[in-house]
């Protein structure tokens, strides 16, 4: 891997990409004291990969490809700013009237979330020009720090299970406040999916037998709903699942109505469960399959720049600790491969890649 340097930063644009390396196996004493941990690396659209910094203390936001990076820094407390011509990291000046708790959230380079003391949540903006503003608080106990940001930062869901069709907690990132809502089945088991769009959100939703996982056979008949966050309409079943079917688990929001999503097949020949995970595309309720080399045992999915990133493990059993990070540009149909590599002795795996759109 050769250094990044003026020419490489000069041609950077749309679909290249920004990730840590960081150890996931090998010997990990070899990480200790004065060793090479979380590399920061530069990776084109055909996969070239180039070295910017070693030791980073940073956790990469939304960036639109220029050489100054948003990130998270501070073990997770405050903001930054990263220079790729130096891997340094700048610490932003804390905005006033924020709470000593509150942490920025990842996926935004304005939010900040707060789970206080008293058990109470609390969502705060700020646009980095003036102090704070609280947009919504007494939020359920330990939930604003995973909150669930929609397309456009309109709103976010604190809530994202149900248990007998209880209301989940919606929450204006525009107005202020927050409300509940029903955006499940009355007297089902509910989990979120994922955001449909600005307004709309997929659950999969099942009887008290229900489990989100392994599906064996349609006894919990689960179904897939989608619930409406202006509170206009109830929710709607969009397809009942059957065997053969897969069920989406956990997704990211793309472009035209769409929803990518880690899922199960319902049916008696059940996999080991590091085995089961498998990724497709939903549109209305009907599935589409990938169709990209992806990694065998699939861990998560992301949405950066328009593209969806996929990371796994390159083996579905064993003690396999190396993951792949796959960017998958769905309308042309171009990846970019991000592999393990060695690193002072540890496993070294690419995490949460950051694409330019």
């Amino acid at each position: 891997m050769v250094a990044v340097d003026d020419a490489v930063l000069e041609s950077v644009g749309s679909g290249w990409a920004l990730t840590l390396y960081v150890a996931t196996g090998g010997d990990a004493s070899a990480l200790g004291p004065g060793a090479v941990g979380n590399v920061l690396v530069l990776a084109s659209p055909d996969g070239q990969l180039y070295w910017v910094g070693d030791d980073v203390d940073a956790v990469i936001g939304p960036w639109d490809g220029s050489p100054q990076v948003p990130v998270v820094t501070g073990g997770g407390t405050a903001r930054g700013r990263l220079d790729l011509r130096t891997g340094d990291v700048t610490e932003l000046p804390r905005p006033a009237g924020l709470p000593a708790d509150a942490r920025p959230l990842r996926s935004s380079a304005t939010l900040w979330t707060a789970d206080h003391d008293n058990g109470k949540g609390s969502i705060w903006t700020s646009d980095g020009g003036g102090p704070a503003r609280l947009v919504a608080d007494d939020l359920p106990p330990y939930t604003a720090s995973t909150a669930v940001v929609n397309p456009g930062e309109t709103a976010a869901l604190v809530t994202t299970w149900s248990v007998d069709g209880a209301p989940s907690r919606v929450v204006d990132l525009v107005a202020g406040g927050s409300r509940d809502l029903a955006l499940g089945l009355a007297g089902t088991m509910c989990e979120l999916v994922a955001w449909e769009s600005a307004t709309t959100v997929l659950s999969v939703c099942g009887d008290s037998s229900f489990e989100a996982r392994p599906f064996s056979d349609t006894t919990g008949r689960p179904r897939l709903v989608r619930g409406d966050v202006t509170g206009s309409s109830a929710p709607v079943v969009l397809r009942d699942f059957a065997v053969g079917d897969l069920v989406p688990v956990q997704g990211v929001t793309l472009p035209g109505g769409r929803v990518a999503a880690t899922a199960y097949a319902i049916g008696p020949d059940v996999l080991p469960e590091s085995c089961m995970d498998r990724v497709g595309v939903w549109r209305d309720g009907a599935m589409a399959a990938l169709d990209a080399d992806l990694p065998e045992g699939y861990v998560s999915l992301g949405v950066s720049g328009g593209r969806l990133v996929i990371t796994g493990r390159d083996q579905c059993l064993g003690d396999e600790t190396r993951s792949t990070s796959v960017v998958l540009d769905l309308m042309s149909g171009r990846t970019t491969t991000l592999p393990p590599g060695p690193g002072d002795g540890a496993v070294m795996s690419a995490s949460a890649p950051v694409v330019a759109p």
